[in-house]
């Protein structure tokens, strides 16, 4: 359904730090049960919440999509630790259900573009 880049800030020259596979409820009911763990629900919180970046859209676009993605469902992989001057950890897959902030220490660390 969608990919998403995940950058470290919402500054030009953020880091991409990670992906966003988003896919529908039939396409994750369909994923085997080690699977499903992996992923999370995308509610009305998390949808209104991330500061998600969405080129040439406008506001009424913006919410459209977000409104399009409740219910669905999204698995987060980090591929640098945004405190790292370099990528040297392994990815790692994110709940965002759990882990609700990239990076609690500064504002805009979740930035997704679509």
């Amino acid at each position: 359904m969608a990919t998403c880049q995940i950058y470290g800030s919402s500054l030009p020259n953020a880091r991409l730090v990670g992906i966003e596979y988003i896919i529908t409820a039939k396409v994750y009911n369909s994923l085997p049960k080690e699977e499903k763990p992996n992923w999370f629900i995308i509610n009305k919180i998390l949808a209104t919440t991330i500061q998600g970046q969405f080129p040439e859209l406008n506001a009424q676009q913006i919410n459209a999509v977000l409104q399009h993605l409740l219910g669905n469902y999204g698995k987060v992989i980090l591929t640098w630790n945004p405190l790292d001057n370099l990528p040297t950890s392994s990815p790692r897959t994110e709940n965002l259900q759990i882990l609700f902030v990239v990076n609690q220490t500064s504002t805009n660390s979740s930035s997704t573009s679509k």
